[in-house]
């Protein structure tokens, strides 16, 4: 698209990926507020939130394909970033914490195989995949 396209007036599911991560947050955060909720609860939720979080990530980095003209190569995600600001801020047993991690580095590889099979290149995607998750996990560890 280029700068004067009425496309980017359109909301796109980027739009809608923002908005439920918004909408996700500031329904944590109200519901955090009142004291009689039970801690272990309210961090267990927090890990749901950074997988949450995590997967929204993801489908914002792949939903879009890359231009022909523009080379590809690997990248470090944000989503290793978010996990490691969760381990530092939630405290939740290291068990429970390892787990949410693993599945919140899957979100990437999984956010690419949601968005290539919306675009009809879901083979593509399942040879990435794994690249993607191996090179999230070793960034995990």
């Amino acid at each position: 698209m280029t700068h004067g396209d009425p496309r980017w007036l359109r909301p796109d599911v980027d739009d809608a990926v923002a908005a439920v991560s918004v909408l996700l947050s500031l329904g944590l955060f109200a519901y955090t507020r009142k004291a009689e909720r039970d801690p272990r609860f309210v961090l267990d939720l927090g890990l749901v939130y950074m997988v949450l979080t995590a997967a929204a990530i993801g489908l914002l980095i792949h939903w879009h394909a890359v231009p022909n003209d523009w080379h590809v190569s690997p990248m470090i995600t944000c989503i290793g970033a978010v996990v490691l600001m969760f381990a530092a801020i939630v405290p939740s047993t290291p068990t429970k914490t390892l787990v949410a991690a693993l599945i919140a580095v899957s979100m990437n590889p999984l956010g690419m195989l949601i968005a290539r099979a919306h675009e009809h290149e879901a083979l593509f995607a399942v040879a990435n995949a794994r690249r993607i998750l191996l090179r999230d996990v070793v960034g995990l560890a």
